[in-house]
Formats: C-alpha cells, structure tokens, sequence
C-alpha cells in the first residue's frame, strides 16, 4: 500500500476527543450528513412497522368479517 493511502488511513483512523463540559462545533455538512443517515435507518424501520401494523389489522378484520 502507498504513503498516501496509509496517511489517509490514518487520517480517517485518528479519534477526536472532547474534554466534559466542552462544546462540538459540527463542520460544514455534518448536519446534513446526520440527518441523512438518521433518515436512511428510521425510514425503512417505520415503513416495515407501519405495514406489520397494516397487516396485522387486515388479518384481524379478515378473521372477525
């Protein structure tokens, strides 16, 4: 592997620590990057418990009907 992909790694590996009390300030596009990410988790996971839900009333009234 070159220099340049084992600084990169290294770059990528290198962990930031905050001190208690201390405020994070978010670089340019980590809000975005967050929010992101939080929709591509939770918008399957209520899309499959809506339907669960959906399908669990249809059997129900199916049975009772």
């Amino acid at each position: 592997m070159s220099s340049k992909y084992k600084d990169m790694i290294d770059a990528v590996k290198e962990k930031k620590t905050v001190k208690p009390g201390k405020q994070v300030e978010l670089e340019k596009g980590d809000f975005q990057a967050l929010i992101s990410a939080a929709a591509q988790v939770f918008g399957p996971v209520l899309i499959g418990a809506l339907l669960f839900f959906a399908i669990i009333i249809f059997i129900i009234t199916k049975i009772w009907s």
